[in-house]
C-alpha cells in the first residue's frame, strides 16, 4: 500500500480568486484528483518556501547548467549530446567496451565489449590520419544505405516545401542537373517532379519480402535483435553478426530548478563535476510528514496510519476526509483528527535515537537492537479509537468501508500542515491494495 500526494496544477484556475495555501480547507473536491498523472509520491515533489505550497515537475522549470560525459568527466557544449571524446559503448548490451591498437604501424583499432557474455566487436579500419574515434565511427554510420536515403528523404521535404512556399532559390547542383535534363522552364510543377523522381527511393518488395523469408526461417531469436537493442543504434541490424558501430557515451547533465510562479530557486546545484554539493535543496520530504498506511491483522477495514515529522520544530497535523467519497462512495470514518508531533531528535545520525523515530508498526526483529526498542515499547489495541505517540512520529486507526460495486480503492484524505514558520494544505491519497 502506498501514498501518493495530489498537486492541484492541473485544476481550473479560477481568476480573481487567490487562494492562500495556509489557509485551504475540505471546502471543495479536486476534479482532477482521479487522474493518475496528478499523483506523485513524496520524494518526487519540491517544495516552495515563498508560495507555501508543493510543486511537481510541471510545476517547476529546469535548467541545464553543466553537460559532462560520466566516463573522463569532461565538460561538453551545451549543444552536444554525447561524448565527443574516445567514450563508447557497447550497441549491444550497453557495456563499457575496451580500445586496442591492432598494430602500432597501422593505425587500425579494435573495440570490444568488456562483458562476457556479449561478443560485441567493431574494427576502424586502416586510418590515413589521427582522428577522434567518435569522428570515425559517425563517418562510417552516415556513408551506410540507411543514413543516405534518411538524408535525400529529409533533402526533398525541405526543397518541396521551399518551392511550395514560392522560394525559387534552388541550389546550384540541382538546377545543373536540370539544365542537363533540358528541363527548359523553371516552374515549380517541373522542380517538384523532378525532386520526386530524383529523391524517392521506392520500396524495393523483393528485398522487403527476403528479410521477412530470413526471419522466418529461423529456429530461435538468438541471432535477432530486439526491438531495445536495437534502438540504442543508429543502424537497426537484422542479426548479430554485423558489425555495428558503438554508441558515443551519452552525456550527464547538472540541473536547476525554479517555481514557475513566484519564480523562486528550488535547487542549485555546485557547478564541479565531481561535487554533490547543493547550494540550496528545497525537497519535500523534508518539509512534509511522511505518511504511510498498514494493514491490522483480524480487522478488514480499519487500517493504520502514521506521521513522521521530518523537521526540527513541532508539527501541528490535521486529518480531514468525507465521510462518503464523491467518486467511489467508500466510507471514511477518522476517529482522532489532530495531532502534535514533537521535533525530529538533534542526534537523529545516533543509531539508537534513529530506532526511536521510527513508528512500532514499521520495526523489526531482523537487529538486536530494533528487537531491545519493540520490547521497551508499549504494545496498543487499536481496535479503540487510541492513538500510538512517539518522539517525531504518531499512529492512528482509520475506518474504511469500501463499496463494493467499485475496483478503485483510492481514498484521499486532506491533510494540513502549520509550524512556526509555514503552513499549507493538501490532499493525500491513500491506495489500498487488495
Amino acid at each position: 500500500m502506498t501514498v501518493s500526494i495530489f498537486c492541484p496544477c492541473s485544476e481550473p484556475i479560477d481568476i480573481g480568486h487567490e487562494i492562500d495555501p495556509s489557509a485551504l480547507q475540505l471546502d471543495s473536491f479536486p476534479q482532477t484528483i482521479i487522474d493518475l498523472n496528478t499523483h506523485h509520491l513524496l520524494s518526487n515533489l519540491n517544495y516552495c518556501e515563498h508560495c507555501q505550497s508543493i510543486k511537481c515537475r510541471k510545476c517547476i522549470e529546469p535548467e541545464v547548467i553543466l553537460k559532462y560525459c560520466p566516463k573522463c568527466l569532461v565538460e561538453m557544449k551545451p549543444d552536444y549530446s554525447s561524448c565527443s571524446k574516445n567514450c563508447f559503448d557497447c550497441p549491444i548490451c550497453n557495456s563499457n567496451v575496451s580500445i586496442h591498437i591492432q598494430s602500432p604501424k597501422i593505425k587500425n583499432y579494435k573495440l570490444k565489449c568488456l562483458n562476457s557474455k556479449c561478443q560485441w566487436s567493431w574494427e576502424t579500419g586502416e586510418l590515413e590520419k589521427s582522428r577522434a574515434l567518435s569522428r570515425v565511427a559517425k563517418s562510417q554510420i552516415n556513408q551506410t544505405d540507411e543514413m543516405q536515403k534518411f538524408s535525400k528523404l529529409e533533402l526533398f521535404y525541405i526543397q518541396r516545401k521551399q518551392i511550395l512556399q514560392g522560394n525559387f532559390q534552388i541550389p546550384k547542383n540541382i538546377t545543373m542537373e536540370m539544365i542537363n535534363l533540358k528541363l527548359n522552364d523553371n516552374k515549380p510543377m517541373d522542380l517538384e517532379k523532378y525532386l520526386q523522381r530524383d529523391s524517392i527511393t521506392k520500396l524495393n518488395q523483393n528485398l522487403d519480402q527476403s528479410s521477412m523469408t530470413y526471419l522466418k526461417n529461423q529456429h530461435s531469436n538468438d541471432s535477432i535483435i530486439n526491438y531495445k537493442q536495437s534502438m540504442k543504434s543508429i543502424i537497426p541490424p537484422k542479426d548479430k553478426t554485423i558489425k555495428i558501430p558503438p554508441i558515443s557515451t551519452k552525456l550527464s547533465i547538472k540541473t536547476s530548478k525554479r517555481c514557475k510562479a513566484c519564480r523562486n530557486s528550488l535547487m542549485k546545484p555546485d557547478k564541479e563535476i565531481t561535487s554533490s554539493k547543493f547550494y540550496k535543496l528545497s525537497n519535500a520530504i523534508d518539509y512534509l510528514p511522511t505518511i504511510q498506511i498498514h494493514n491490522l491483522e483480524n480487522l478488514p477495514n480499519r487500517f493504520l496510519l502514521s506521521f513522521q515529522n521530518p523537521q526540527s520544530v513541532k508539527m501541528e497535523i490535521t486529518i480531514s476526509s468525507y465521510s462518503s467519497i464523491p467518486t467511489t462512495n467508500h466510507k471514511v470514518h477518522l476517529p482522532i483528527t489532530e495531532i502534535l508531533l514533537d521535533s525530529k531528535p538533534d542526534s537523529s545520525k545516533n543509531l539508537e535515537n534513529f530506532v526511536k523515530s521510527i513508528p512500532t508498526v514499521m520495526l523489526t526483529r531482523e537487529t538486536k537492537i530494533s528487537r531491545v526498542e519493540l520490547m521497551n515499547r508499549s504494545k496498543y489495541n487499536f481496535e479503540y479509537d487510541v492513538k500510538e505517540q512517539g518522539i517525531n512520529w504518531c499512529c492512528l486507526p482509520i475506518n474504511i468501508e469500501f463499496n463494493s460495486n467499485e475496483l478503485d480503492k483510492k481514498i484521499p484524505i486532506f491533510i494540513t500542515v502549520k509550524t512556526e514558520f509555514y503552513g499549507l494544505g493538501y490532499w493525500a491519497i491513500l491506495d489500498i491494495e487488495e
